[in-house]
């Protein structure tokens, strides 16, 4: 089964090259949307975390943002030290209709000793302020929440580490647009010093009845334990989402780093949720989702 769904995603990938491109038509052609690539100014810069800053992106010219699908994201184009231009995808963190584009961007460092930082995201973090531009292109993906839509069936958005942006976004959206809709919002960190959004899925939490989050760390600080600043203790995994979620009936979306998407998605298939429920943010092919073969002792 799982090979069939790779060789099925394979198939795919052309397709979804070719809706990318109508998708950056229809922006082109839709209010307040432009073609290639066109000036921001940075009108507010936050830190969420140690590691993750927020950048509120305005149009230099004046005038509205175009809407977007919740969980889409933009293209940065930035100057490179050789000369040229170098560009990164960035969620967009905020729901659609404000007078801004927000992005949420990690401050990438090299793995190991010896091997650069990000090079895009420490410009952003350490050389680009308020009043600053930047070139921006319109909103695309194919990783988006569909508001149209009306399910009875509860909404579970589960993250990990930066990926959180798309979900920050979705989950504003669906507050808004379908207040009565039962929502999980299930999200991982290392622990209090790089948890994004902390005090804002707080407040959440505590003003939405239908709201339940839940944040589990995997390195949590003797701090963190005492400020009793996240919910358990861990990797996320199934028996933590089935523990929280009523049925596995729901509509999941997911994002985050590569070993956590291939469990949860293998953990969804395992459970046999429609393939029509499942919703995933993932950079690569979609075979890098099959979990690696093990070989007999």
């Amino acid at each position: 089964m799982i090979q069939a769904w790779s060789e099925a995603y394979g198939f795919l990938a052309n397709i979804l090259i070719g809706r990318e491109r109508e998708i950056y038509h229809q922006h082109q052609i839709a209010p307040n949307g432009w073609a290639g690539f066109k000036k921001f100014r940075v009108a507010r810069k936050e830190m969420e975390s140690e590691v993750i800053t927020s950048f509120y992106l305005e149009p230099q010219e004046g005038g509205a943002v175009p809407a977007f699908m919740p969980g889409q994201y933009i293209t940065l184009r930035v100057p490179s030290p050789c000369g040229h231009t170098t560009m990164r995808n960035y969620s967009l963190s905020d729901k659609p209709g404000q007078p801004h584009f927000r992005i949420s961007v990690k401050r990438e460092t090299g793995p190991e000793a010896g091997t650069p930082d990000g090079f895009v995201s420490n410009f952003l973090h350490q050389g680009v302020n308020v009043g600053d531009s930047l070139e921006v292109g319109p909103p695309c993906g194919e990783f988006f929440l569909d508001l149209t839509e009306k399910h009875q069936r509860p909404l579970v958005l589960i993250s990990g580490g930066v990926g959180i942006t798309p979900t920050m976004s979705m989950l504003l959206s669906a507050l808004e647009v379908t207040p009565d809709r039962e929502i999980y919002f299930i999200h991982a960190a290392l622990n209090g010093r790089t948890h994004a959004f902390k005090n804002t899925l707080r407040d959440l939490a505590a003003s939405r009845k239908n709201l339940k989050v839940h944040t589990r760390y995997s390195e949590a600080t003797d701090g963190d334990r005492a400020t009793n600043g996240f919910d358990s203790e861990g990797f996320v995994d199934g028996p933590l989402i089935e523990s929280l979620i009523p049925s596995r009936d729901a509509d999941y979306y997911f994002c985050g780093p590569k070993p956590f998407m291939v469990n949860i998605y293998h953990q969804l298939l395992e459970w046999g949720i429609p393939a029509t429920q499942v919703h995933l943010e993932f950079f690569g092919p979609r075979q890098g989702l099959q979990k690696p073969a093990t070989c007999p002792v």
